[in-house]
Parts: structure tokens; sequence; C-alpha cells
């Protein structure tokens, strides 16, 4: 997670959306899954609630490979294609031309 949180954000703000997601993860994903799976466990059963489970965590399995391939497929370039690439000279940016300055500059 942290290295998503990292990719993600903008630089300088690494830390601080690290936190938000460790939090949302840990605290509320943690939270509600047990409020949710406490109350399949006693309304329905044991066995409801890990099926209940499992068919979402399939259903959102599926649906994150198939938006994943789609928007990589999507991507400029090729597989390789990275939204924060080191910029390739030590040229100022105004003397750069519009392909090889940062994606920021990029209207």
């Amino acid at each position: 997670m942290a290295t998503y949180a990292s990719v993600v954000t903008v630089p300088g703000a690494e830390a601080t959306v690290q936190a938000l997601l460790g939090a949302s993860f840990e605290g509320l994903g943690v939270a509600i899954g047990g409020l949710v799976g406490g109350v399949l466990f006693f309304q329905y059963s044991g066995q409801t609630m890990y099926f209940a489970f499992g068919l979402f965590n399939v259903i959102f399995g599926v649906l994150f490979a198939l938006l994943n391939y789609l928007l990589q497929k999507c991507q400029p370039g090729s597989a390789d294609y990275s939204p924060r690439h080191p910029v390739s000279s030590t040229e100022p940016i105004a003397d750069m031309d519009e392909a090889d300055a940062p994606l920021a500059l990029h209207s």
C-alpha cells in the first residue's frame, strides 16, 4: 500500500497519503468487515458469511483485473510507461521538446 500511495501522489505529500490510505484500510476496512461479518454470522450462519465474502472477493477480483487491464491498455506508449519518469537531460525545461517535459507541464 505504501508503494501505491507514493506512486499516485504529488511529490512532498507521500507520507500524508500513505497515512490516510493506511488508516482507511486498517481502521475503516477492518471495522466495517468485522461489523458486516458479525451481522451475517449471527443473522444467517458462518457458512453463509464465508460464502458471501468469498463471492464478494471473486467479483471484485475480476473487476479489479479487468479495470487494471483496461487502464494499462489506455496508457500512452508501452507497458513501461511511468507517470513519474525522470527528465532525460539536464537542459532547462524551457528548452525541452514537449515530449521530454514532465507530465505536469503537458496541457
